[in-house]
């Protein structure tokens, strides 16, 4: 089963047992295509902002640092709150011999702090390359952060999917599920970017561009 079967399957299921977060969603989605918050973020192409990965393990470490060791493929995510994400890292984790196979990195980011990071790498057993973007400076340089209606936010709640307060800001400032291939001359050679969180990239439709990035 393919990351979006999956996520379809679960969605399913979540929707016929909550009507009213179901709508809202598909509410959010509209008005964030809406407002042309798809096209603020860096597209294929573009140079990808020079970031620093602020990173416990490593101190802080820059985007072009890592460039020359092989590309990088930087994958934005909610918090561990959010299923789709654990999905979506757990399927990451799946892939992540044939990235580094390839001499690819992943760089996982999110708006959550060190602690929650740490639980949720040993909640799922996971060896991504996670990095803490508090107050989404990271996915702002990507335009990918946006901020959730306050009227979704009880919604939200209700459904058990809220943002910690440890994520740093108060504003419910969130990144879209966003994944960016970047290549070693610093451009942007494959972006998944969508305004509804529900859906995400395929690894294995990344690790097949990373394939082909490699290959040239």
């Amino acid at each position: 089963m393919t990351l979006g079967e999956l996520l379809d399957t679960y969605w399913r299921h979540a929707a016929e047992r909550a009507p009213a977060f179901a709508a809202a969603v598909e509410g959010e989605a509209r008005a964030l295509r809406a407002s042309g918050a798809l096209e603020r973020a860096v597209r294929v192409g573009d140079m990808a902002p020079d970031i620093v990965l602020p990173d416990s393990a490593d101190g802080r470490v820059r985007l072009s640092d890592l460039l020359r060791a092989g590309p990088v493929v930087l994958a934005f995510y909610r918090g561990r709150w959010c299923s789709f994400c654990t999905l979506e890292l757990r399927a990451w984790q799946r892939v992540l011999p044939e990235l580094r196979a390839l001499g690819a990195q992943l760089v996982a980011v999110s708006p959550q702090d060190e602690r929650e990071i740490a639980l949720m790498r040993e909640r799922d057993r996971l060896e991504l390359h996670m990095v803490s973007d508090t107050d989404n400076v990271i996915a702002q340089r990507f335009g990918v952060a946006h901020v959730v209606e306050p009227a979704l936010r009880e919604t939200y709640a209700a459904a058990g999917m809220v943002r910690p307060a440890s994520s740093g800001r108060g504003d419910w400032s969130l990144p879209l599920p966003a994944v960016y291939l970047i290549g070693t001359d610093g451009r942007v050679a494959g972006a998944w970017v969508d305004a509804d969180w529900r859906r995400r990239a395929e690894p294995a439709d990344v690790v097949a561009r990373v394939a082909a990035l490699q290959r040239r």
